[in-house]
């Protein structure tokens, strides 16, 4: 047994452990907080060719796609993207952008929602991050092609 514990003081090891396990509760409890997102992503063009638009989540349960959405959708963004875009988009909630911040990834994304937001087009690789307010813009745009996800810092 290390002595400094038998002393009442810190440990390195018992410190490290300790560390160890808050990380894997961090890492299960954002598991359990995107237990809703999908398990897998369609292309917006699989989706308009499907009869009834889904998607399998994590959980098991079906993510649905409001037909009218997608077909909206699909008017406001070049032909060429329907194959790269790939939905639902993901709004993660990161706070190390600060408060009430969100986090877009993937370039065919991040380019979509530029457009329904009226935003300069991002850089390749560049990040999106948006803010409550424009989140909630995009949300009522596009209710059941964005979803929300929790970051690994939102849970600290």
């Amino acid at each position: 047994m290390d002595s400094n514990l038998l002393r009442g003081k810190p440990s390195v090891m018992g410190s490290t452990l300790f560390r160890l396990g808050e990380e894997e509760a961090i890492r299960r409890l954002v598991s359990i907080a995107n237990a809703h997102l999908p398990a897998e992503f369609k292309t917006l063009r699989q989706l308009l060719d499907e009869r009834d638009p889904k998607v399998l989540c994590r959980d098991g349960s079906v993510h649905m796609f409001d037909r009218k959405e997608l077909e909206k959708l699909a008017e406001m963004v070049p032909r060429e993207m329907h194959d790269r875009l790939k939905l639902p988009i993901v709004l993660t909630i990161n706070p190390k952008y600060g408060r009430g911040a969100y986090e877009v990834e993937g370039d065919a994304a991040k380019q979509v929602v530029a457009m329904v937001l009226d935003l300069p087009q991002p850089v390749q690789d560049e990040k999106l991050i948006l803010y409550r307010p424009q989140v909630m813009r995009l949300r009522r745009v596009l209710p059941t092609t964005t979803q929300y996800a929790f970051a690994r810092e939102a849970m600290w």
